[in-house]
């Protein structure tokens, strides 16, 4: 389990504040976004935790009679998530990914910031609806890509108040050919790590950092905070 205090973690609304908005001094209140129409954003994800310190079963005679623990754990939408109230119109497309992130997570710091890392790599794919909407019902399987995207969505949103609007968070099922995924990941991490914009490579030598100080700790942490 996490043994760190409540005082000790960090707002989670710090942690995901994007680079290019700067956070407020010490002591002072963020001001709240300028008043709008406040839109309840229904919340829907699949999306998957790797348990690092899994171990495979053994292939000799005489691997045990245990349950092997899982390499990927599977997270969906819990049915007592409700919409996230927000004035959709009032933030980038950066912040309202981050305040999905807090919504999800809630009070779960560790999984905020893993989820944070995963969608900054462009791991989460978003889709977006309204229902009943012309051009972005539910089946059509509008992907946001960018903040144009965003924009043009927001005000779609804001010109039919009645409808119900919606993201969908997923990832690629990493349970499937999982010798060929790791190998692909292997290669796609080296040529980020050298290649890719600055946030991508900082979060990837982040987590090599991390990993080659504590290969096993910061995962378990992870692992057993989602369980609980």
């Amino acid at each position: 389990m996490d043994h760190h205090h409540p005082e000790d973690l960090p707002n989670p609304e710090s942690l995901l504040i994007p680079k290019t908005q700067e956070a407020p001094p010490p002591g002072q209140v963020q001001e709240a976004p300028p008043p709008g129409q406040f839109t309840p954003v229904h919340i829907g994800y699949v999306l998957y935790v790797e348990n690092t310190i899994y171990q495979p079963p053994p292939s000799s005679r005489g691997r045990t009679t245990a349950q092997p623990a899982k390499q990927w754990m599977k997270m969906v939408c819990k049915s007592s998530l409700g919409p996230l109230e927000i004035s959709i119109q009032a933030l980038s497309w950066r912040l309202f990914q981050n305040q999905v992130i807090i919504h999800i997570c809630g009070n779960k710091e560790n999984l905020a910031k893993f989820l944070n890392d995963l969608n900054t790599l462009g791991d989460i794919t978003w889709y977006r609806s309204i229902y009943g909407h012309a051009t972005y019902g539910v089946s059509h399987l509008f992907q946001v890509k960018n903040a144009s995207d965003f924009s043009e969505f927001t005000r779609a949103a804001a010109a039919a108040p009645n409808k119900k609007v919606g993201f969908k968070l997923t990832m690629v099922d990493p349970r499937k050919d999982q010798k060929d995924s790791a190998k692909e990941a292997q290669i796609n991490t080296a040529l980020r790590l050298k290649y890719g914009p600055p946030e991508e490579r900082a979060v990837l030598e982040r987590k090599q950092r991390l990993l080659a100080a504590n290969p096993t700790q910061i995962q378990s942490t992870l692992w057993l905070q989602k369980s609980n």
